[in-house]
Formats: C-alpha cells, structure tokens, sequence
C-alpha cells in the first residue's frame, strides 16, 4: 500500500473502516486434567451411559474398585466419588464445548478526500 503524497487520477476518496468487537470463548484454556483422570471420566461416562443397563454410582464403585483403579488421591473408590467425578467432568465438558459469544460493539465508516497536490 503507498502512503506518499501521490494521488491516483480514478481514486476520489480513502475509505476507513473501524469495527470493534468482543469476543468471549473457552478455546484458550488448557486441560488441567491428567491423563488418569480423563480415563476414569471416560470410563464412568461408559457405565453412566449405557442405553441398555445404565449402572448407579455405588455398582460403578464397585466395578472400579475391582479392577484396581484408585481414586486420583489414591484411596478406594466409594459412590460419592464416582458421582463427584461424574458430576464435575459434565460441568467442565459443557463449559469446555461452550459456543463463541461474539458481539460488534462498535463500526465507524469514514470516508476520506485526499488533497490533491498543486
């Protein structure tokens, strides 16, 4: 783009355009999950959801508790913490897969005549 004191003969005037925006999202956080706790969230979310026998929090404590999985500060499994676990990786998820808010707050069009040189 030329910025000099030159004037092209078919341009009559400069057009500036302002626009302001606000844009809100979730896409900028990191997961703070570590990878034994997006495991155990995935596999509560299989019990949870399993169209033919959904199981309840104390059989899923149970299950766990069998296969010797810890909880992530290492006691075993009781149905309180299934559900904390459950309940808490639903709350992140939906904030996590949020939809983008973004608002155009302000517009300014201006139209500029530039001087021609003598």
């Amino acid at each position: 783009m030329f910025w000099g004191s030159y004037i092209h003969p078919f341009i009559s005037s400069i057009l500036f355009v302002s626009i302001r925006l606000s844009i809100i999202t979730t896409k900028l956080w990191k997961s703070n999950y570590s990878s034994y706790q997006e495991e155990l969230y995935n596999k509560i979310c299989d019990f949870k959801g399993d169209v033919f026998t959904p199981m309840g929090y104390r059989k899923i404590a149970q299950i766990l508790n069998r296969e010797g999985y810890k909880t992530p500060r290492n006691s075993v499994f009781k149905n309180t913490h299934v559900f904390s676990i459950y309940k808490k990786g639903n709350i992140r998820k939906e904030r996590m897969e949020r939809d983008d808010i973004v608002e155009v707050l302000d517009t300014l069009v201006q139209v500029c005549y530039p001087l021609k040189k003598l």
